[in-house]
């Protein structure tokens, strides 16, 4: 039996650790350091922001960028809006990207200006547009709305259930 009922997501875990030790580090990328609560708080306000941009439940947000702590929020953000990440390689070519786009048929795609000229080779033979957010590297903080909670007509996911025989 899992000891925390509390905790049934990904999402969950970093607000269960954001009660608990709200002042202590979380992630440190580059010099900068979050701690528990702000990444509370930013996966919230990115969750927010997907939402307000169409992304619902189920849908797929792709992620195409290099390592960073944009990485970790884009992730925790997504799940918080009940949306799937798919993070895209950013050594792949862009052949390889196009097959894995279109198999995915994403919602939105997240990218960095660094990424930006490879994506546009990519988008160039897509069939089709896909709404594309540039997650400017370092401020985590691109995608999101005023509010740092969650709309809750969202949260949580819908209960499954799994019958064992």
């Amino acid at each position: 039996m899992w000891p925390y009922p509390e905790v049934r997501t990904l999402a969950d875990l970093v607000t269960y650790n954001a009660r608990l030790y709200p002042d202590k580090a979380a992630l440190k990328f580059e010099g900068r350091t979050t701690t528990m609560q702000e990444l509370e708080t930013l996966t919230a306000q990115f969750a927010n922001g997907l939402i307000e941009k169409g992304v619902g439940r189920g849908d797929r947000v792709l992620y195409f960028g290099s390592n960073s702590d944009d990485f970790l929020i884009a992730l925790l953000g997504t799940a918080r809006a009940c949306a799937s990440f798919v993070p895209l390689n950013w050594r792949l070519s862009p052949t390889e990207i196009v097959d894995i786009v279109l198999d995915a048929e994403p919602k939105i795609v997240l990218t960095s200006d660094a990424m930006s000229k490879a994506w546009s080779e990519v988008a160039a033979v897509l069939p089709y547009d896909i709404p594309v957010q540039m997650i400017v590297s370092g401020s985590h903080r691109t995608i999101r709305s005023a509010t740092g909670s969650l709309d809750r007509r969202w949260w949580p996911p819908r209960k499954r259930q799994v019958w064992m025989t």
